[in-house]
């Protein structure tokens, strides 16, 4: 007897985000576990931590480009408004918020002007921000304290966006790293030489 699902499987074309390819390489057990099998490590009350400090950069980045906003001010408005920690009691909550808008403003105080020129803004299996400058692009990664993920890591994932980017025919010239934990930024060699397979 046939089996039409296994068939049907085997004849789509899958898909997969750099994080996900990362983390097969670290451990292709934890990435059966994980992505296939759908196991979740042990509860944290942080969770979702690094994914609401990215929402409330996206937000900031609109309001800068669509309201005028300074970029202090922007992040201040972003994170009052948008930042969200659901497993955390309130005293708890707000003191993470707090934290976390003074990482952010740190970050923003140091990079300004990348601030300004934020093209795109995206969350999740896709890239961070793209920044334009003029013709060319940066594509940039956010990474928070609790990113688990070495540079080399990091660059790999930064490598494979901008080989995405390149192909729709855009003009990669720059890629990074941004460590928001202290407001650091490393540059990933993004010329066509470093992207060849």
């Amino acid at each position: 007897m046939h089996d039409l699902t296994s068939s049907k499987i085997s004849d789509e074309i899958l898909t997969y985000t750099p994080s996900e390819i990362i983390l097969y390489r670290k451990c292709p057990y934890f990435y059966r576990l994980n992505q296939i099998w759908g196991y979740e490590p042990g509860f944290k009350e942080r969770i979702g931590y690094g994914n609401t400090l990215h929402f409330c950069l996206q937000q900031a980045a609109d309001l800068i480009k669509n309201e005028g906003y300074s970029p202090i001010s922007a992040i201040s408005t972003a994170v009052d408004e948008n930042f969200y920690m659901p497993f955390v009691n309130k005293i708890q909550g707000e003191k993470i918020k707090e934290a976390a808008k003074r990482k952010l403003i740190s970050f923003v105080k140091k990079h300004e002007t990348d601030m300004h020129n934020i093209q795109e803004a995206t969350i999740t299996g896709k890239i961070d921000v793209i920044i334009h400058d003029g013709d060319q692009l940066e594509v940039r990664d956010y990474k928070t304290s609790d990113s688990v993920i070495t540079e080399a890591e990091s660059a790999m994932q930064i490598q494979m966006y901008s080989i995405g980017m390149k192909i729709l025919g855009e003009n990669v010239t720059k890629g990074s790293v941004a460590y928001l934990s202290d407001a650091k930024v490393a540059y990933v060699e993004v010329d066509d030489s470093r992207l060849k397979p």
